[in-house]
């Protein structure tokens, strides 16, 4: 609504109030009480009456012949298009007044009288002095007053802007402190505003997981700093010792044998390392399908059988009489089995058993890889799954030919565990020193 709304709503008002005043008799009379009063009673004057008191009204007929004005007008009339009544039956409009103030002006056509009802046109006018002059007292109240209160508001921003990112700023500067070298440090969250205790919380979580990871990353480091050293170590020695003086071709050929060794187990740890390295770049593609398990173990069984038949010991594969099928890719299905069996026929000695069994419900397939070895500590079973960890021989005492003779890397378990959760799967071990081990694979079932 506009600066004159109130002013037009009660123009409205008086136009409504002079239409009740008009009087249609039977015999066509027409009366209006402001000028003629009632039989017998002699009305009070009102501001209407007083000539020039900036109360303005004007009656037309509807053909356009004045009915009665308002004393204000004197002589004078306002201003009245029957051009504006005629097409939209009321306008609005600022005109100039006779004693030369603005005026705001509504006229509307209006039926008076029921039995015979007759149509006027009224115009009424309500002087625009004292609006105009309170718009005016506004406009330089607010020039003298709103560079004090912009002032005022802005010192006012500035000091509660700045007492409430006080605590953020050195929030901040406590975590710009922060990097590779002191991840143990942690944010104070005990001490500081409520708000930023949450976001405290929850970096520190953050820097709990990147300690994990650096530290991880610092010993993966090491570790295979030192199983790449073992292997080198061993190729020198043997190129030194025939480099020394003339040898036999009995020696060359026996040095280059073990040179030949320790090259392959040295491919064997890179490329363990590399598969390792591939999954850490998650998530880690792996295109699953339907794939037979009982055939996929039997396979590895009978690649494994020599080397099991080589120690004197007895392999048990799977026999069913329907296929049982997994969701997984058959090649790194197969990489994790190879790994589980190998690891059971090494630690497991002559006359003893490794065997494989497959349990199947409806959304879930489980695999056991059972041996009757040597098993495992139960202190160590925790630790199992760590990269380059082996529980014999202790870390750092391997002689040079430890690694020739094909002792593991530490690497197996830890591919394995990586394979399973690619695959959605989970992997669960359970020994008892002196008894056994039994490794328990569970993998999604395929669904047609």
């Amino acid at each position: 609504m506009g600066i004159f709304s109130t002013v037009d709503l009660f123009l409205d008002s008086k136009t409504q109030f002079f239409s009740g005043l008009i009087e249609v008799y039977h015999d066509g009379r027409i009366d209006f009480e402001p000028l003629e009063g009632k039989k017998g009673f002699q009305r009070k004057a009102t501001l209407y009456d007083v000539p020039f008191s900036g109360h303005y009204y004007q009656i037309y007929f509807e053909d356009g012949k004045p009915f009665v004005h308002s004393p204000s007008l004197g002589d004078s009339r306002m201003a009245f298009s029957f051009e504006k009544i005629k097409k939209d039956g009321q306008y609005l409009e600022t005109i100039q007044s006779p004693a030369g103030e603005p005026l705001r002006v509504f006229a509307k056509t209006v039926k008076v009288g029921k039995i015979f009802p007759k149509t006027f046109h009224i115009q009424t006018g309500e002087s625009l002095n004292k609006t105009e002059a309170f718009l005016a007292d506004l406009r330089t109240k607010m020039w003298i007053f709103t560079p004090f209160i912009i002032l005022l508001g802005g010192t006012g921003a500035f000091w509660i802007a700045r007492f409430s990112l006080k605590p953020l700023k050195a929030f901040s500067k406590e975590v710009s402190e922060i990097s590779a070298t002191n991840l143990k440090q942690r944010l104070e969250h005990q001490n500081i505003s409520q708000e930023l205790q949450e976001l405290a919380k929850s970096f520190n979580a953050t820097l709990d997981r990147l300690e994990e990871v650096f530290t991880q990353q610092k010993h993966f480091i090491s570790n295979a700093s030192h199983e790449l050293r073992t292997p080198v170590t061993v190729i020198k020695s043997h190129c030194e010792i025939p480099l020394r003086r003339p040898r036999t071709q009995e020696e060359y050929k026996e040095a280059l044998e073990t040179i030949f060794k320790n090259i392959k187990n040295l491919e064997d740890l890179i490329n363990k390392l590399l598969t390792l390295s591939r999954y850490d770049q998650k998530p880690f593609p792996i295109q699953k399908k339907k794939t037979d398990i009982e055939n996929l173990l039997n396979t590895i069984g009978l690649m494994l059988k020599p080397i099991a038949e080589k120690k004197g010991i007895k392999m048990l594969l799977p026999q069913y009489s329907k296929a049982v099928y997994i969701d997984g890719e058959k090649a790194t299905i197969g990489e994790l089995f190879t790994n589980l069996i190998d690891n059971a026929i090494k630690y497991t000695g002559r006359g003893e058993t490794v065997k494989t069994n497959v349990l199947e419900n409806e959304d879930r397939v489980t695999i056991e890889v059972i041996d009757t070895g040597i098993g495992i500590p139960n202190p160590e079973l925790k630790n199992i799954f760590e990269r380059f960890y082996r529980i014999d021989p202790a870390r750092g005492k391997e002689t040079l030919d430890d690694f020739s003779n094909g002792h593991g890397f530490g690497l197996g378990l830890s591919i394995a565990k990586e394979i399973i959760e690619n695959h959605g799967g989970k992997i669960e071990v359970e020994s008892q020193f002196g008894v056994g081990t039994t490794f328990r694979v569970s993998l999604k079932k395929w669904k047609d």
